[in-house]
């Protein structure tokens, strides 16, 4: 029998919107695969070391959240490159860095396994590399997001836009190859997960 303060924390999960149930019956997370696809590597290898050094599941678990404070971490470093591509001094830049993470609401972000964190990094990666003409690389950022945070979607075309406008068609269409692919992958991961 249960105690008063028990919880059953998939029945939390449904009632908050958490988990949405699938065309299957199951329950599924709302949110894009991005970050689940990021932090399995880690899961993984955590996985296949317990089999040696054996610890409780818990263990794996942290170590996949801690990857939210290194997002945070890049993410200083991201928006530091982003305003050193602006032309903005060493000093300014890392304050406008630090300050990205520690001055504003990203940082509360940091403390769980939430996908915001990676988003922001890849956004603001998507955005340097576009400024710096790398439109392969500014496409496979977004895409990324996109799939972290599948409203991100709605970044593309004004990523693209930033893209044609400094290297014309050809920049755009070099960036529209990570995001197609991106687009396909989201479209059959909502088919797999509610039948639409």
């Amino acid at each position: 029998e249960r105690d008063r303060t028990s919880v059953d924390f998939h029945l939390v999960a449904i009632e908050l919107g958490v988990v949405w149930e699938g065309a299957d019956g199951g329950y599924y997370s709302p949110f894009g695969i991005g970050l689940s696809v990021v932090a399995l590597p880690v899961y993984a290898v955590i996985r296949v070391l317990r089999v040696v050094w054996p610890v409780p599941e818990q263990f794996s678990q942290a170590f996949v959240a801690l990857l939210s404070p290194v997002f945070l971490a890049l993410m200083a470093v991201a928006v530091y490159r982003l305003a050193r591509r602006l032309r903005a001094g060493v000093s300014i830049s890392l304050v406008v860095g630090l300050g990205a993470v520690f001055g504003t609401f990203v940082l509360i972000y940091g403390r769980a396994f939430w996908s915001e964190t990676l988003a922001a990094l890849l956004v603001t990666a998507a955005i340097e590399r576009t400024l710096s003409r790398a439109p392969v690389a500014a496409g496979a950022a977004a895409a990324g997001a996109a799939l972290t945070r599948p409203q991100l979607f709605l970044f593309a075309p004004l990523l693209l836009w930033g893209l044609w406008r400094q290297g014309g068609v050809r920049d755009a269409v070099q960036a529209l190859v990570p995001l197609g692919v991106a687009t396909v992958i989201q479209v059959w991961y909502n088919v797999v997960r509610w039948g639409d």
